[in-house]
């Protein structure tokens, strides 16, 4: 604007000569004189206004240019420094979560330690109170037996060979459903347990013969009892006859051929049972095809008797007995496993469900105040 007015100051006035100055004396010269002039400021003022938004655009893109440099950098710079927080709070958190894991660690350790601690001494205490409760066991037993064995001393043989003659009915029982087991009331005479043998063909139940059993619970051996049962498988019409006692001849055990008598410890009676049936049903069935039965029994009773017999049936049951043993020892180490492995899956199920807990504890506070610091963070 100064530069225009200084342009127009420099017009000549209308109202003289520009060349000698002198005042113009023609009205028409002195208005197209005057027309001239203002035509002239306007063609001035319009170029100087023009050259003055030009000039003011350029200053205007410039200082924007550089007002845009200027953000830029200025948000490269927080940029970089948000960065360099951002990775310092990292390694912050890091450090944190280290410590922290080392915290639940050890804390975990602690009371690892604890429950081992605990239970070791409660398996302790529970061992005692196991071994107190056994040696009173075995001193109850011990007292029992000895009563027992006072009572047994006083029992009369007929009294032990009724007791006895029960436990073996029941095994016979047991090993031969198909068979009929009777037993002698007490008071009567005659043999104590009666065996019908009987098996099955075509689906029908044949009667094979009868075996009698004596019992005898005696600390002495006496010929009499052989006598006793030959004269009671006479009077009944059958050759098999079998006398269970826990005594035996001179030089023998557990097994015995006494005057056609079979003689048998009680613990192996069940399986001379086995064998003597089926000497009953094959002499039978011999005895239907060719009618020698008599011959057929003779040749089965000198086949017990020899010294082959004795030593298969003597392999046979300690076999059996071991297996027995064995089973009954394996039931009872399986039982006690069972137990105890029951046992330390409770233990490490509840610790574990412990040391969860505790875990979810400290994380879930962990987690809470990690995220109250960053939004603290944030908002400043």
């Amino acid at each position: 604007m100064a530069r225009f007015l200084s342009a127009v100051a420099l017009l000549p006035d209308s109202s003289v000569c520009p060349f000698c100055g002198q005042a113009l004396l023609d009205k028409d010269a002195v208005e197209h004189l005057a027309h001239r002039r203002a035509a002239y400021e306007s063609e001035l003022r319009t170029n100087v206004e023009a050259e003055a938004q030009s000039r003011a655009d350029a200053e205007i893109a410039q200082l924007q240019t550089t007002l845009a440099a200027e953000a830029a950098k200025q948000v490269d710079a927080a940029k970089a420094e948000r960065a360099d927080e951002v990775t310092k709070l990292g390694r912050m958190l890091a450090d944190a979560q280290t410590k922290q894991a080392a915290l639940v660690k050890a804390e975990v350790n602690k009371q690892l330690a604890a429950t081992e601690e605990k239970e070791r001494a409660k398996l302790e205490l529970d061992f005692a109170k196991r071994e107190k409760q056994l040696k009173s066991t075995v001193q109850t037993l011990q007292e029992q037996n000895g009563e027992l064995s006072r009572r047994v001393e006083r029992l009369s043989a007929g009294e032990r060979g009724e007791f006895n003659e029960d436990d073996i009915a029941a095994q016979l029982v047991r090993a031969f459903p198909d068979d009929e087991i009777k037993q002698t009331r007490r008071g009567q005479r005659g043999a104590d347990i009666f065996e019908t043998v009987r098996f099955r063909t075509n689906g029908l139940s044949t009667e094979a013969g009868l075996i009698i059993y004596e019992c005898k619970d005696t600390l002495q051996w006496s010929n009499s009892f052989v006598a006793q049962i030959k004269a009671q498988a006479k009077l009944h019409g059958t050759p098999y006859a079998v006398l269970v006692s826990r005594c035996f001849p001179r030089g023998t055990k557990t097994l015995a051929i006494v005057d056609d008598i079979v003689v048998v410890d009680p613990g192996r009676v069940v399986a001379l049972a086995e064998v003597m049936r089926r000497m009953v049903i094959e002499s039978y069935r011999a005895s239907a095809i060719s009618g020698s039965q008599v011959e057929k029994t003779a040749e089965l009773f000198r086949y017990i008797s020899s010294t082959e017999f004795c030593q298969a049936f003597e392999t046979l049951t300690e076999s059996v007995d071991t297996l027995d043993d064995l089973l009954t020892r394996e039931r009872t180490s399986h039982q006690k496993l069972w137990t105890e492995r029951g046992r330390l899956y409770a233990n490490i199920s509840d610790t574990v469900v412990q040391i969860d807990a505790r875990f979810k504890c400290i994380l879930e506070s962990t987690s809470k105040s990690a995220t109250v610091h960053r939004i603290h963070r944030t908002s400043a």
